[in-house]
């Protein structure tokens, strides 16, 4: 996200989309606008957000998978960690600022 900061919510259309500047967001919210038009104008048009990201949710604390020949038959390695299946790494997730963070 960290190259495109600015998006539109659309809960009618396509969800959230993002964008590299502030004019291809406003022209795609225009359409998005325009797509609530009939021959009355729709009320959920309000529903439609647009804003810049600030945050997002990123990997911490990553620990890549040790090699087989460090865990034990139970794919248990000497911390006590079980390390079974397909896991190729463990990990919390955090609220974090965004690296790019423009100004309107």
């Amino acid at each position: 996200m960290d190259n495109k900061p600015y998006f539109v919510f659309d809960p009618q259309g396509d969800g959230f989309s993002y964008f590299e500047t502030v004019e291809e967001r406003d022209t795609f919210t225009k359409g998005a606008i325009d797509n609530y038009l009939d021959d009355t104008w729709d009320g959920e048009v309000t529903s439609i957000v647009a804003g810049v990201v600030t945050h997002s949710v990123v990997q911490t604390d990553r620990e890549n998978r040790p090699s087989d020949e460090d865990l034990d038959e139970d794919g248990i390695d000497s911390a006590g960690d079980y390390w079974g299946g397909d896991l190729e790494y463990k990990c919390n997730y955090q609220l974090q600022p965004c690296h790019y963070v423009p100004a309107e």
